[in-house]
């Protein structure tokens, strides 16, 4: 440790110092039992400090609240212990504790807990091939799904992934193989809508020595086998050809393959996830996929929604790929605030991946450090005029009312008014204006504070 050493610490300045950190830390005495946590930590995992403190780790395991004991770990055997912990509102941390010695007895315990939810490029394997991508969780309708992956993700069990392109099916398959017991082994993603029809079988299962011209001298090992003791994610299954479908089928069931041109059966100790944005129940109807292979593959079957049924999601979305997109540009691009319920009201029929190709247009073509409505896309723009136009035809007074006043209040936080300014503006109190943004802005940043 090195340190000024005119510079003077005080408890209350160390615990300043802790409850100012962005990651959660905690403090746990000799036996195990949490003395301290500070505010970072609550955020993390989704509950009050008062839960822990007072508490040791082993009872916190056994009540459900944490997974695993790190505290009583690092006391056992005197060492730093990391691992991934996952908490009831589905967030995932990575978990560092590490002893804390006075007078050369074990004191203390520090907990460093890291929310991997904002580190974007942290590599979760130790092959370096799964990367665990931001999940933006804010809506009630993912955190479902996320609290129904926090159960499955630590069985065996084959997932079926479903929902529209865009819609993070990807990071729903990431987050499975984080979450389980194979978080250290391979994860091998096969898109199989991209790979050609006549490649597809070797490149899953290989093939040996002579099994076609051109084949390479010794034979290679598929994707498969590539994936043993980890998970095989096979996404767009439904592109998967009628033909190979038995072979699959095979898998699934004995976790047994052979190589093209051999006769041998290998064996794979993997986990099966898959995905799809289609309707398989159709596409067994009209004979384009097997019903036995769908059924085996239906096991946990897990629906992502849209963006558009996700709406609480869409301005943490835009936040996190501003940030994302600064960072890559190296610029300091700002969205203003008028631009939201713009951003707010659109359907984004492209999802995820339509909202940051969005993004990531505005922070490259802007010239301005301010990101206006000026600057949104076309569609944006004429689906946010096409909504006002409706709601000009409406002959309902009540909403006619509600809707300009939405307008005008947009057209306020536009130019930066705080609150008290708007007020004096429109002749209401603070506390009204505070009210109605509350009302018609509930996502926007700000609009729940007297001044900005």
């Amino acid at each position: 440790m090195l340190m000024d050493n005119s510079a003077t610490f005080q408890d209350v300045d160390v615990l300043s110092i802790m409850e100012a950190s962005f990651d959660g830390l905690m403090l746990c005495d000799a036996h195990g039992k949490t003395v301290f946590v500070n505010s970072a930590a609550e955020r993390i995992m989704g509950i009050m400090g008062s839960e822990f403190v007072g508490h040791d780790s082993i009872e916190l395991q056994r009540s459900g609240v944490i997974t695993h004991a790190t505290s009583m770990e690092t006391l056992r055997t005197g060492k730093p212990f990391t691992v991934l912990q996952t908490y009831k509102n589905g967030n995932t941390a990575l978990v560092s504790s590490n002893v804390v010695y006075q007078n050369g007895q074990k004191a203390y315990v520090i907990i460093n807990i890291r929310d991997v939810t904002v580190l974007p490029d942290l590599p979760l394997s130790k092959g370096g091939n799964t990367k665990d991508t931001p999940a933006i969780c804010n809506s009630a309708e993912l955190k479902k799904v996320f609290e129904i992956v926090r159960m499955v993700a630590r069985t065996e069990a084959t997932v079926l992934l479903m929902g529209e392109t865009g819609v993070g099916k990807d990071v729903v398959a990431r987050r499975l193989h984080v979450l389980s017991s194979r978080v250290d082994k391979p994860f091998v993603k096969v898109n199989c809508g991209t790979l050609p029809e006549h490649l597809i079988e070797s490149e899953l299962f290989g093939y040996d020595a002579g099994a076609f011209t051109g084949a390479v001298r010794g034979g290679k090992s598929g994707l498969v086998e590539c994936a043993d003791k980890g998970t095989l994610f096979l996404d767009e299954i439904a592109e998967l050809p009628m033909a190979l479908q038995p072979k699959l089928l095979e898998l699934l069931q004995d976790f047994k393959f052979n190589r093209v041109g051999s006769t041998t059966k290998r064996t794979a100790d993997i986990r099966v996830i898959a995905s799809t944005n289609k309707d398989l129940v159709s596409q067994v109807e009209k004979g384009l996929f097997r019903a036995d292979l769908y059924y085996r593959l239906n096991v946990i079957p897990i629906e992502i929604p849209p963006l558009r049924q996700r709406a609480d999601d869409i301005i943490p979305l835009v936040e996190n790929y501003l940030r994302v997109f600064n960072q890559k540009y190296k610029v300091q691009k700002r969205i203003d605030r008028d631009t939201y319920p713009v951003l707010l009201s659109y359907s984004w029929p492209g999802n995820i991946r339509e909202l940051e190709n969005t993004i990531e247009r505005l922070v490259v073509t802007t010239c301005c450090d301010t990101i206006s409505r000026a600057d949104l896309p076309d569609c944006l723009v004429r689906n946010m005029n096409c909504l006002h136009t409706d709601e000009l035809k409406q002959t309902d007074l009540k909403s006619a009312v509600h809707s300009y006043e939405k307008e005008l209040l947009s057209q306020y936080l536009g130019l930066g008014y705080s609150t008290e300014k708007i007020g004096q503006l429109l002749g209401v109190s603070q506390p009204t204006v505070s009210r109605k943004l509350a009302r018609y802005f509930p996502l926007v940043p700000g609009t729940n504070l007297r001044e900005r």
